[in-house]
């Protein structure tokens, strides 16, 4: 919580940034010759929206690592867009047309209207854990996340839910048509090392349960 404001202060932000970008774009890399089909995603920091070169090193990072644009995934949250509303959306379309992917991260936490979200050129919608952690309990948590997922289909956009501790919100969230899910439920933080095959083990484990849950035909 302090390092990231330490760096915009000292106005280092972009350095750490950029450094960031390139670590995950190479480890998508990493992923991708290992035939694995997955996005990373990065957060930016509300001096990243004011930038008018970051458009330009992501799409040449991409490029010089041959990785879809869209498999690139930038994060921000609401408050960023109270600094400079026209100018961030600016930056994030510039990202957009070029295929890298937006998310408004934190959803709930921060102060932008329905109206401004509904012009941000962003394609997620990931929930706040401070409302999803305590799911399936809680008569005003679960409002929230509901109205949250119905906002993002409405304008079409995909609804990831942060902070998934339990199988209960897992299915919670499914039964309500939420997209995506992260949090310790579905795994822990890990060392890049160790994620492929996590990956792996992941869709054995549940390719064997679809399997499972199957009915399978009965012989006449």
């Amino acid at each position: 919580d302090q390092f990231i404001p330490a760096a915009e202060q000292a106005g280092n932000i972009s350095v750490v940034t950029n450094w960031v970008l390139a670590a995950a774009i190479r480890e998508c890399r990493v992923w991708a010759d290992a035939g694995l089909d997955l996005s990373i995603a990065v957060n930016l920091s509300g001096r990243d929206l004011l930038n008018q070169k970051l458009p330009f090193y992501v799409t040449e990072l991409l490029r010089e690592s041959r990785i879809d644009p869209r498999k690139l995934v930038l994060e921000v949250t609401e408050e960023m867009f109270v600094r400079d509303l026209d100018r961030a959306a600016l930056l994030l379309q510039m990202l957009r047309d070029f295929g890298v992917r937006v998310a408004i991260d934190d959803f709930g936490t921060g102060y932008s209207s329905l109206g401004q979200i509904k012009h941000l050129p962003v394609d997620e919608l990931k929930i706040d854990k401070s409302f999803v952690m305590p799911l399936p309990s809680g008569e005003e948590d679960a409002a929230i996340v509901s109205a949250a997922i119905q906002i993002a289909h409405t304008l079409g956009l995909t609804s990831v839910a942060e902070g998934v501790e339990s199988e209960a919100a897992l299915q919670w969230l499914t039964a309500r048509g939420c997209e995506i899910a992260q949090g310790y439920f579905i795994a822990r933080p890990m060392p890049a090392s160790e994620f492929c095959g996590w990956v792996l083990d992941f869709e054995t484990r549940r390719a064997g349960s679809e399997r499972v849950s199957t009915p399978q035909p009965q012989p006449a």
